[in-house]
């Protein structure tokens, strides 16, 4: 008889906080800082 693993569907969301994984001195971070702090 097969032996089949169970495969858990279910979806996981991680809290991602874009500020702590973007670099300074970086385009990316950069660009976040001017989208939050200089443009309305």
């Amino acid at each position: 008889m097969a032996r089949y693993k169970h495969i858990d569907t279910n979806p996981r969301f991680l809290a991602v906080d874009l500020a702590k994984q973007l670099l300074p001195g970086t385009i990316e971070h950069a660009v976040h800082h001017l989208f939050e702090h200089e443009l309305d």
